[in-house]
This record gives structure tokens, C-alpha cells and sequence, in this order.
């Protein structure tokens, strides 16, 4: 990955940056600077490395190469970007071998796997399940899966994707790798200490199940998968930091060199959770508070422990970790100002990547949003972007005719 005769430049201080950095160093691809959108990373640093604004980076370094440190859901957008500001084509490179097609971030090195059964999309409705026997089994099932449907995807093939909210025109990877195992909640001894209304993972945890996995099984079989070195785990299963064996499935971690990333309620503060922070080894952090007003997240969680959660969230904030800040849109209860501005400033307080969402579970598939609820909406989005924070929503938990709305919005 040599450069002697350029200048180069990181473009992307996130997730990406952060999770990927040592290997692209080691392998020769060494940065003077990053580069970020995000105005709030100006004149700060990423692992020693200044983060400066375009115009200011490539006045500094004008022999520059900037190089996209960013998933590869983000890497078409982003290059449009540069394009737009006056960067050449030649001048823009990508640290991964990428491709023009259909794709989504789903297809693109993500599998969710439960104690029976591996998904190689997110969609609940479209989301393709086969069953596995073991870590190695299903690694080399997904292969061989994901291998051909992307194929066929290629080649214009009718696929299960067809019609998918997430498939889109994108750059996406040449090299298809499993990049980010995501575990589901039925594990053994999965449990979580919430009651949110919209949540259809709980049920299943209360269930008895004698066929669940041992999740520390499931991680030191993927420790021993040469290919998945290093790979990124997300815990999703349940309330993770409530696990008797929390502590246990860390050091396991640590001691394999896995990145690792956390969706949890944030209502238990973890310090090893902190050492891992400090480590670089946590990709990030996703919590749902759905709330700006400790009322309204009471109704919705059937827990009163709002400030704690917010407290934790800071917490680990200051101690380094990049997190995701969720805002489930719920008709009646928190599509009101106080609660959408008050989420929003404590998003802006930890510099949070905030994610807006609806009720698919709780809301019919084919309504639309009443008008008071997309003017919340469209608030929503208007106030997250005045503090310059990034801003996604999920298009597969809204009618068509909401998107058409937000994707406007996003535009103006």
C-alpha cells in the first residue's frame, strides 16, 4: 500500500477510522491527517493524527491523496461529496478493493447469527436465515451464500433482494470478507433488565430453550477461524453487561484481539467496558433512548432510570468511545418538542451519531406517519443537523411516503 511520491490523507474519523487504523499503518498506508465532515472533530485528534477541515488539509499537503476511511455504505456518498468540492477523481482512493453495484451494508461483510440459525440481511421481514452446526460451519456457509447472491446481484439475477428498501446502487467491497458478526438475543443466559414496549426480543429470552448456544463457545470457536481474526463482535443479545459471564466474554476479547461493539440500554457502567475504550478495541457504542424527558422514557422502557443512562453515556464519552445515539419514533409518546430537543442536546453534548427510526412492530407496515408526528419527524432531523451531527434513519421502518418525505428533507 505504498505512497512515496504523495501526501496522504485520511477522509473519515469514525468508526471505520477508529477500528482500522493500526492495520492500514502496518501495511504501509500511513496518514499526515484525517479529514471529517463533521465540524465538531475540527482541531482535535484521532490516535495522535490532527483532524482538520477539507480546505485547510489540502492547502496544507497540496501533492494530496485522500483515501476513504469510511464503511462502504458511506464510501458513494462521501466521494460525491469530495467530487463536489473540487477534488479529481485520480486524487480520491479507496483503502479497501471496491466495485460499482447493487448492494447494501447488510450484504457487505455483516451476519447476525442466533443459537440456530445465521441472517445475512437485517430486514425482519426479508432476512434469509440457514441453520449451522458449528462457528466454522456457518462461516463457510455465509461464503458460499453471500458469494452467490452478490453474484446474482451482479449478473441483474432475481434474488430475495428484489424490491428491498436497503438494496441501492453503491461502491461497494470487491473483496467479500465477513467483516462484523452481529450476535442476536437467544443465547443461554441471555437476559435483559428492560420492558421498552416495542421490544420482540424479551419473549423469546423468558422462553425455555434447551437447544441455546453458549455464547463464550460461540467466541472461542471464532477465535480459532483463521479468516475472522481481528473480526468486529456487536452484542445485541439481550441486556449484554447484565450476563453473569459479562466479564468472562471480555478478556476473551481482549485476549484474541477482537474489536468489539455494544447495543445496550447504557443503565450499567462497566469499567472494563472503559479499559477496552482506552485499548481502541470498542468500535462503538448504540444505545436506544428514545427520550429526552425521564417521563417519557419511563413509559417507554417501563424503567425510571433516565439520568443514570444519560450519566453513563457521558462517561463513557469522556473516555474516548464513539457512540450511536437511536430515537425510536413512537406515535403519542415521544413525537413531542420537549422530548425531540432535549434528545437532541444531549446528543450534541457527546458528540453522538444519532439514528432515527419507527415502530415497526407496534405499527402497521402501510401507514403512514399521521402530520403531527412527520412534523416531530422532519423537526427531528432539522435539529440534529443544526448541531452538525450525523444523521441516518432506518427507511425499512417507514411507509414509502415518509421516506419520499425524509429523504427531501436530508436533500435540502
Amino acid at each position: 500500500m505504498s505512497n512515496m511520491n504523495s501526501q496522504i490523507i485520511f477522509y473519515g474519523a469514525g468508526q471505520y477510522a477508529r477500528a482500522n487504523l493500526k492495520r492500514l499503518v502496518s501495511e504501509g498506508l500511513i496518514p499526515l491527517c484525517f479529514v471529517d465532515k463533521n465540524p465538531h472533530k475540527h482541531h482535535t485528534k484521532l490516535d495522535g493524527y490532527d483532524i482538520l477541515p477539507l480546505s485547510e488539509a489540502v492547502s496544507k499537503y497540496p501533492n494530496y491523496v485522500l483515501y476513504l476511511t469510511l464503511t462502504t455504505g458511506n464510501l458513494l456518498e462521501a466521494t460525491e461529496y469530495l467530487l463536489a468540492n473540487g477534488i479529481t477523481s485520480e486524487s480520491i482512493k479507496y483503502v479497501e478493493p471496491t466495485e460499482r453495484r447493487l448492494g447494501c451494508m447488510w450484504l457487505d461483510g455483516v451476519m447476525q447469527i442466533t443459537s440456530q440459525y445465521f441472517y445475512i440481511c437485517c430486514h425482519p421481514i426479508r432476512a434469509k436465515g440457514i441453520q449451522y452446526n458449528n462457528l466454522k460451519d456457518c462461516y463457510e456457509k455465509y461464503q458460499s451464500t453471500i458469494t452467490q447472491l452478490i453474484d446474482d446481484l451482479r449478473n441483474k439475477k432475481r434474488t430475495f433482494c428484489n424490491g428491498c428498501e436497503y438494496l441501492r446502487d453503491g461502491i461497494w467491497s470487491a473483496k467479500l470478507e465477513l467483516r462484523n458478526i452481529i450476535f442476536q438475543g437467544d443465547f443461554e443466559d441471555d437476559l435483559c433488565n428492560f420492558n421498552c414496549l416495542y421490544c420482540i426480543t424479551k419473549p423469546h429470552l423468558l422462553k425455555k430453550n434447551e437447544k441455546r448456544k453458549n455464547l463464550i463457545d460461540v467466541i472461542y470457536q471464532i477465535s480459532k477461524i483463521d479468516e475472522l481474526k481481528g473480526i468486529n463482535l456487536d452484542f445485541a443479545n439481550g441486556e449484554v453487561t447484565a450476563r453473569r459471564d459479562f466479564d468472562q466474554l471480555l478478556q476473551l476479547v481482549q485476549d484474541n484481539g477482537f474489536t468489539v461493539s455494544f447495543v445496550t440500554n447504557g443503565s450499567i457502567y462497566k469499567q472494563n467496558i472503559v479499559d477496552l475504550i482506552h485499548c481502541g478495541l470498542v468500535s462503538y457504542i448504540n444505545v436506544s433512548l428514545d427520550s429526552g424527558t425521564a417521563e417519557t422514557f419511563a413509559k417507554i422502557k417501563g424503567v425510571d432510570c433516565f439520568k443514570k443512562v444519560v450519566d453513563n453515556l457521558e462517561r463513557y464519552y469522556e473516555a474516548g468511545a464513539n457512540i450511536y445515539l437511536k430515537y425510536i419514533l413512537l406515535e403519542g409518546l415521544n413525537d413531542n418538542e420537549l422530548d425531540i430537543d432535549s434528545f437532541v442536546d444531549i446528543a450534541a453534548k457527546i458528540k453522538a451519531n444519532v439514528w432515527l427510526s419507527a415502530d415497526l412492530f407496534k405499527r402497521e407496515r402501510e401507514r403512514e406517519l399521521n402530520s403531527h408526528s412527520m412534523d416531530m419527524c422532519l423537526r427531528f432531523i432539522k435539529n440534529v443537523k443544526t448541531h452538525n451531527l450525523n444523521i441516518s434513519y432506518d427507511p425499512g421502518c417507514f411507509h414509502r411516503v415518509d421516506v419520499e418525505k425524509i429523504n427531501d428533507f436530508l436533500t435540502k
